[in-house]
């Protein structure tokens, strides 16, 4: 490609492609990061699944 030529028109379709996967990825990294925080701040359960038995999940037992 010599200096003042214009680019093949394969370059410039492949530019477009180029940015429209940037903001895709770039959306949903957005969405991501923002339902991360929203589950921060409303302070869900940060517990893992691990397979054994935890007292916040069991239902409460009323005494008599």
């Amino acid at each position: 490609m010599t200096l003042g030529q214009e680019p093949h028109e394969i370059y410039t379709r492949r530019k477009g492609r180029n940015v429209a996967v940037l903001i895709i990825l770039l959306s949903f990294v957005a969405l991501i990061f923002a339902v991360t925080m929203v589950k921060m701040q409303n302070g869900a359960s940060m517990e893992a699944f691990d397979h054994a038995p935890r007292a916040t999940l069991l239902p409460l037992e009323e005494e008599n």
